[in-house]
């Protein structure tokens, strides 16, 4: 990810307080790693179909030191009701917005028949990032919104949200960081990380 990162900052035009990851299955797990890894890069992650693993953070002691408060980044986890993600998403909903210090209460919002959601808007050290998990009824390990690619995810309920849309809509709603290096100065980081 970091020479993914540095490729698309020396090709592209590239502004580095909007840089995010999002995964689906293996990928949300893999994005769940850059929270640890990477939290200096991403302004914010976004996980479909995937679990916590231990090297998390703000799970500290299983992400190897180092990272204090301002590394908290919002956070989006998605998943369907009949997924294997579907028996933890609540209760790492609950651990995560605890490590990251959210305030109040969370709210839920329902999108439609078939998907619902659970938000903290006042997270992170100036408790104005969200945590945020949404729940799609009978959709297994898939993509909602979209009938593609295994038997299982064709014929969705119309009124199953736009796991894409949603997405776009979370990362556009997480306020620019003013602490984020230049496209140069990230550049140089990851450089020197790569060596």
């Amino acid at each position: 990810m970091r020479a993914v990162t540095l490729w698309s900052l020396e090709q592209l035009c590239i502004d580095t307080s909007r840089i995010f990851a999002a995964g689906f299955s293996n990928g949300g797990s893999m994005t769940f790693n850059l929270t640890c890894e990477m939290p200096d890069v991403f302004s914010g992650f976004s996980f479909t179909g995937a679990t916590m693993p231990a090297s998390t953070y703000p799970n500290i002691p299983n992400c190897g030191g180092g990272l204090d408060d301002k590394d908290i980044k919002p956070i989006l986890g998605l998943c369907g009701s009949l997924d294997g993600c579907s028996s933890s998403i609540a209760r790492w909903f609950q651990e995560y917005s605890v490590l990251s210090g959210c305030a109040g209460r969370a709210v839920e919002k329902t999108l439609s028949t078939t998907s619902t959601c659970m938000k903290h808007s006042t997270c992170g050290v100036n408790r104005n990032h969200a945590v945020e998990y949404c729940m799609v009824k009978n959709l297994g390990h898939c993509w909602s919104g979209n009938d593609c690619c295994d038997g299982q995810c064709l014929n969705q309920d119309a009124a199953n949200m736009d796991f894409s849309q949603y997405i776009l809509d979370f990362f556009t709603d997480i306020p620019r960081s003013a602490t984020m290096r230049n496209a140069t100065q990230m550049a140089t980081m990851l450089r020197s990380q790569l060596l």
